[in-house]
């Protein structure tokens, strides 16, 4: 199978689930804890990632104003996503290779294992 098949079956099985709970989702956007818990949730991973966060919203900014493109995948020309393969660092926020998210998924495996 795939990582496009992976995906659309993924997606399906989402949209299944959204379909079948859709009322207690929908409560829940104004449930005040839940909201207090998600705002908690929220806090919580932008200290624990915030560096990522700032560079995958540098990357985004700077691909709606024009600044930088989007290119295929450094490794088999497929649609891709944003690597920073320098860090997180502000000085590289920028600095970005293209990878499918395959190829973006091993280039994340391979640092985990070589650390």
């Amino acid at each position: 199978m795939t990582a496009v098949d992976v995906r659309a079956r993924n997606r399906e099985k989402a949209q299944r689930h959204y379909w079948r709970h859709r009322e207690e989702i929908a409560e829940r956007r104004h449930d005040p804890d839940y909201l207090a818990r998600h705002r908690a949730y929220k806090v919580r991973e932008r200290a624990r990632h915030g560096d990522r966060i700032a560079a995958r919203n540098a990357v985004t900014h700077s691909l709606e104003r024009g600044e930088i493109r989007r290119g295929p995948c450094a490794e088999c020309g497929a649609a891709a996503q944003a690597h920073h393969h320098r860090g997180y660092e502000p000085q590289f926020h920028l600095d970005v290779v293209w990878l499918c998210r395959t190829h973006h998924g091993k280039a994340h495996r391979m640092v985990v294992v070589a650390a």
